[in-house]
């Protein structure tokens, strides 16, 4: 199947509702956005990577798509597609790879999984995402992931860092994960401890569940006064802003993660159970870092015999401190070519 631009007026996208997952797709949607410049573009999002969206220019309408509450069930599903026939859409993208836009009424209904088999192995998702436009006849332009900060947000998480930070670095520590991804809190205390030694430096520290705001707190309290409470449920767009303000993102592989490398902030990522070559950082300044055991990485998870996050124990402090202090310097000879 391929497109031909002046046949294709409205399109719907559906997205995914993990973060990471979402942006990953995003720069090739930046590309079909370019391919189709004067076309209308909706995109049906998830609960939790709505606020995401709600503000990009790229899109001329961000609806709730809650399948679980508003689209559930036989009668559910028939109501997303009878909303999605009325919006007699031209180009219907299910980026969850199902086979609604089969029965969406729309002239092109492209599947993923059917155009999958055809892919390279073992590529990176965002790649996946870059083929899978690329055989509908799209350029490829960009490569990078997009992520839209208003001036608003980033205006004023930027007039309080100007004021709070006083010239010195900006940090962030993301400890919180699914339980198998979680490199251990205390782990994440000592390193925030090392980065204010080291560089004086401010830390902020996320954190969304109950839980992980327990563990952000416990961080929180070993960084002392140069700790900046970041754990509350902030809106997503919010959290991109104070990530955007950041030297450098420390996190395991979770949304904010992708979220800090989507807006080109330095990243070190922390992997175990989970392939870094399939879902790592892209598009930023990096540094993977994986627990020294022979299994490591893997995509066992809460599966794993040795038990659920028992490599993560492993990885020490200096090996992600070390790692720091690379992406660091990287990012410092970068700022000056």
């Amino acid at each position: 199947m391929r497109i031909e631009a002046s046949r294709v007026s409205r399109v719907l996208v559906i997205g995914l509702s993990c973060i990471g997952d979402m942006l990953f797709a995003t720069a090739a949607l930046r590309n079909l956005r370019h391919f189709l410049p004067d076309a209308s573009f909706t995109l049906w999002a998830p609960p939790r990577i709505i606020g995401m969206f709600e503000e990009d220019p790229m899109w001329n309408s961000v609806e709730l798509y809650d399948r679980r509450k508003d689209f559930s069930g036989f009668n559910g599903r028939l109501k997303a597609v009878q909303k999605m026939r009325g919006g007699k859409f031209d180009l219907v993208v299910d980026l969850r790879a199902t086979l609604m836009p089969l029965v969406s009424g729309a002239l092109y209904s492209p599947l993923f999984a059917v155009n999958e088999f055809f892919f390279p192995k073992k590529i990176h998702e965002v790649e996946k995402w870059l083929y899978f436009f690329s055989s509908l006849g799209v350029p490829l332009l960009y490569r990078n992931m997009r992520l839209h900060i208003s001036s608003f947000q980033k205006n004023n998480v930027t007039t309080f860092l100007k004021e709070k930070l006083k010239g010195n670095p900006f940090f962030v520590l993301n400890p919180g994960a699914d339980s198998a991804k979680r490199w251990p809190w205390g782990h994440y205390a000592n390193l925030g401890e090392k980065l204010v030694e080291r560089y004086n430096a401010y830390i902020g520290v996320i954190g969304y569940s109950d839980q992980e705001q327990k563990i952000a707190a416990s961080v929180l309290e070993a960084v002392g006064e140069k700790g900046i409470d970041l754990s509350k449920k902030l809106a997503l767009s919010t959290l991109g802003a104070w990530l955007s303000c950041a030297n450098l993102v420390v996190s395991n592989d979770t949304g904010p993660l992708h979220m800090a490398a989507a807006l080109s902030v330095p990243v070190v990522g922390i992997y175990g159970p989970s392939l870094p070559q399939i879902n790592g950082p892209w598009g930023t300044i990096h540094r993977v870092v994986i627990p020294p055991v022979s299994c490591a990485p893997c995509i066992q998870g809460k599966k794993c015999k040795q038990g659920v996050g028992s490599c993560l124990s492993r990885l020490p402090v200096d090996t992600v401190m070390n790692a720091c202090d690379d992406v660091l310097s990287e990012s410092q000879r970068d700022s000056e070519k």
